[in-house]
C-alpha cells in the first residue's frame, strides 16, 4: 500500500528544462521512483510513526530531481549548478536535507559545502553518496552534526586533485594548468591529514608509477590509471581518520560479500569496481 500511495501522490513536474525529456531521462526518473520507494519503505520499518507519503516530484533538467516531503527535502542527481541551487533554497528554509547523489564537479561540490557551511542545514544521506558528495557534502556537514543516514548507505570516494597532484609530480606545470583551481577548491573544504590520503590512495591502488598519456595541451586527456573506481570505507574509519560520524551503520560495515548484495538491489546504483 505504501509503494501505491507513493506513487500515486507524487506528481512530476518538469522545471526550467533546456531539452526535451529523453529516453534516458524517462529511465533515471523510474529508477529515481523505485530508489524514493526503498528509502520510504525504510523510513516505515525504522519509525513507528513513518512520514506521510505525499510528496512531489520535480525535474530539474536531466540531471537532478527533488523530493519534497512534509519536513524533508531529498536532493537526488549529479552535483551541478542547479544541484548547489536546490540545496541552497531547502537550507534557507530551514528544511532538512536529504542527499543522495553519485558525485559531480569539484567546483560545485565546493559550491554546496560553502551552501552547508553558511546554514548548517540538517543533512541525511540517502542510499549512496560518492566522489564529489563524500568529498564536500559528508566531509563539510560532519563539522557541525553527527551524519543522519539510511541503513547500510554507501560511501565511497575515489580519486581527487590531491591524488592528481601525487601522480603528476613530475609534471607541476602541467597539474596546475589542468587540475589547479580544483586543488583550491578541495582544499577550502578538505583539510586532509596525510595518512588518510595515503590511505586512500592505496585502497583504490593507484599505479602513477607506471606511465600515464599526456596530451601536454588537452587536459581531458590526462589519464591515471587505477585498480578500483571506488574504495567504501567503514564507518570505524571514517570516525577514526575524519571524525565523521554516523547514526545507523555503512554498508562496508556488513563486510564485502553483503555490502555487494546491497549494490546489486539499487536500481540506479553504478556498476563499478569497489574496494573495502
Amino acid at each position: 500500500m505504501l509503494q501505491t500511495r507513493l506513487l500515486a501522490q507524487a506528481p512530476i513536474r518538469q522545471i526550467a528544462a533546456v531539452e526535451p525529456i529523453t529516453a534516458e531521462t524517462i529511465k533515471h526518473i523510474y529508477q529515481f521512483l523505485l530508489i524514493v520507494v526503498l528509502i520510504a519503505t525504510t523510513a516505515c520499518s525504522e519509525s513507528k510513526k513513518p512520514e506521510q507519503a505525499s510528496s512531489e516530484i520535480r525535474v530539474i533538467g536531466e540531471n537532478v530531481y527533488v523530493v519534497e516531503k512534509p519536513r524533508k527535502t531529498l536532493i537526488y542527481g549529479k552535483i551541478n549548478e542547479a544541484f548547489v541551487t536546490e540545496l541552497r533554497s531547502a537550507a534557507k528554509n530551514g528544511r532538512t536535507i536529504q542527499i543522495m547523489s553519485q558525485g559531480g564537479d569539484v567546483l560545485a561540490g565546493q559550491a554546496a559545502a560553502m551552501v552547508i557551511r553558511e546554514f548548517q542545514p540538517k543533512i541525511e544521506i540517502a542510499t549512496f553518496c560518492f566522489s564529489a558528495c563524500a568529498e564536500f557534502i559528508l566531509v563539510e556537514a560532519s563539522r557541525y552534526q553527527r551524519i543522519d543516514n539510511t541503513a547500510n548507505v554507501l560511501i565511497g570516494f575515489h580519486h581527487n586533485p590531491l591524488i592528481a597532484r601525487k601522480a603528476m609530480s613530475s609534471k607541476p606545470e602541467l597539474f596546475e594548468a589542468c587540475f589547479g583551481k580544483h586543488l583550491r577548491a578541495f582544499e577550502s573544504v578538505r583539510n586532509l591529514d596525510s595518512d588518510f590520503l595515503d590511505f586512500q590512495i592505496k585502497k583504490i591502488d593507484l599505479f602513477w608509477e607506471m606511465p600515464f598519456y599526456v596530451n601536454q595541451t588537452k587536459c581531458s586527456t590526462v589519464e591515471i590509471n587505477y585498480k578500483y573506481d571506488y574504495w567504501l570505507p567503514t564507518s570505524q574509519v571514517l570516525n577514526d581518520e575524519l571524525g565523521i560520524r554516523f547514526k545507523k551503520p555503512l554498508c562496508a560495515d556488513l563486510g564485502p560479500k553483503k555490502c555487494l548484495l546491497v549494490i546489486q538491489n539499487i536500481p540506479s546504483m553504478p556498476k563499478k569496481n569497489v574496494a573495502f
